[in-house]
């Protein structure tokens, strides 16, 4: 099949708009950049009174593009963990105890709202907290309401937090989410978790099982205070890889569901979802290798991420494309959506440490990130929009309402991509990744954490003091030999 391509006029326009930008500074790598673009780009949006919510961790799902809340008051859980997400890995990065503190307030606002004692989380909430009854609860949901513990456990080693990733691993891999005759996560139950319920297709959809790879399960098994608990969450992870490959990978695509293998436009179908369930295979052969001495998943990647990185890279403009024509790597020139280019970039960072061929490609990548319309500079609030036109500019509706924050978008994936293109980068650059943690003074010397997802050689160890107003200290943890 032939590759789809703009007409030349856009194309043309693109490489003009690319040109005319103004000369900046090399953006990957360039690990000061990518701390400068969380603090100056990222943080204004979600660093304030309105995204904070009334009490402080009622964070409001919807706000308008300058920051203010808007009519739809229902807080989804998932959204909530999400911005807890931002506020922790934001600290991890600045080491600014007032977002640890706006974590905080988050997590104790979803447990004392969203919580359903032994049965998961209530997926939406109204805006005095209080769950919306009868509706069902994914896996989805349930992996992404643990997103928010995972990172608040990354920086803190918070038992609570422990707890309720374990509570939730038992739900999903022991218990009514687990369907032991197919090996794989149910994609939905019932309010109760009594019955079965139907997600959106017909079929095991992918992302009853990616997510809870990429959710929660691959970060805190990268965190695991023992032995025995990794090895417990690396069995895991190796299930749900297995299950991915054999349910849902076909010539190179992870379909929607273990059932679809012609709709190329069915949700979650495209290149973002695909490229994920790559990243996450590519973490777990490491770390699986490294516990096991073997390779499980080596020789698909090696077949085929590189070809789908690539097709992927559609006309080397600079926007990753999104929707597959008819093979893995044949990728449409669509216009781009802030997710999909997050993972797109992040997997290409990491595969940047052993194969320098993708830094150029990253080079223009992260420079239509940055200087394309992606990032709002027109507003105080500043803030990432959802999505733009190939050529960088906006769509005609500069005041789309819930373009920045929304049921499906916060803080997650444009925070995480400013930390793995930062700690990328210092790799890159030869130059320490200091993160910054916070533990109890009696944990100070046990505490010994991973570079997010990834592992490294701990170089140099720092107490900075007590936080004020908790029984915290904030440390100051340099990483170099990241791999």
């Amino acid at each position: 099949m032939k590759k789809a391509f703009l007409p030349c006029v856009v194309a043309a326009f693109s490489l003009l708009f690319l040109a005319a930008m103004p000369a900046r500074e090399t953006t990957f790598p360039n690990a000061a950049l990518w701390l400068d673009h969380w603090q100056r780009d990222i943080r204004p949006y979600w660093d304030s009174a309105d995204a904070l919510g009334e009490p402080p961790g009622n964070y409001p799902t919807s706000r308008d593009m300058s920051g203010r809340p808007t009519p739809r008051t229902d807080r989804y859980a998932r959204m909530l963990s999400r911005q807890i997400y931002a506020y922790a890995v934001g600290y991890a990065m600045t080491g600014d105890a007032a977002l640890l503190g706006k974590a905080r307030a988050g997590i104790d606002w979803l447990l004392a709202h969203a919580k359903d004692p032994g049965l998961g989380y209530h997926p939406v909430l109204d805006a005095r907290g209080a769950p919306r009854p009868g509706l069902d609860k994914t896996a989805q949901d349930m992996a992404y309401c643990m997103l928010g513990f995972a990172a608040y456990h990354f920086v803190t080693g918070d038992e609570a937090c422990e707890r309720e990733i374990l509570e939730m691993r038992r739900l999903v891999m022991e218990g009514p989410f687990w369907d032991a005759g197919r090996g794989t996560v149910r994609d939905a139950m019932d309010e109760r978790l009594q019955q079965e319920r139907e997600f959106k297709d017909p079929g095991n959809d992918l992302v009853a099982v990616l997510d809870q790879v990429n959710a929660y399960m691959l970060l805190f098994a990268n965190q695991a205070r023992t032995p025995e608990q990794r090895l417990l969450f690396l069995a895991d992870l190796r299930r749900l890889a297995d299950r991915l490959v054999t349910g849902f990978w076909e010539k190179g695509i992870f379909w929607s569901t273990d059932r679809n293998r012609t709709d190329y436009r069915a949700d979650h179908v495209d290149v973002g979802h695909t490229v994920k369930a790559y990243w996450m295979l590519h973490e777990i052969d490491r770390q699986w290798a490294a516990a096991h001495g073997v390779h499980p998943y080596r020789s698909l990647l090696q077949s085929h991420a590189k070809r789908l990185l690539a097709a992927a890279y559609a006309n080397g403009l600079g926007p990753w494309g999104k929707f597959f024509d008819g093979a893995f790597d044949n990728v449409l020139a669509d216009n781009p959506d802030w997710w999909q280019h997050c993972e797109c970039d992040q997997f290409a960072a990491r595969l940047s440490l052993e194969d320098k061929s993708y830094v150029p490609l990253l080079a223009r990548t992260t420079a239509f990130w940055l200087q394309g319309g992606f990032v709002d500079r027109g507003r105080p609030a500043r803030g990432v929009r959802s999505g733009i036109q190939w050529d960088g500019r906006l769509y005609g509706d500069n005041e789309e309402w819930d373009a920045k924050a929304f049921f499906w978008k916060n803080g997650y994936h444009e925070t995480e991509h400013a930390l793995v293109l930062y700690l990328m980068s210092c790799q890159l650059q030869e130059q320490p990744a200091l993160l910054y943690f916070a533990v109890p003074a009696e944990k100070i010397d046990s505490f010994r954490p991973q570079p997010y997802v990834f592992r490294g050689r701990e170089a140099s160890r720092a107490d900075l003091g007590p936080i004020p107003g908790t029984p915290l200290r904030r440390m100051r943890i340099g990483f170099d030999s990241i791999h």
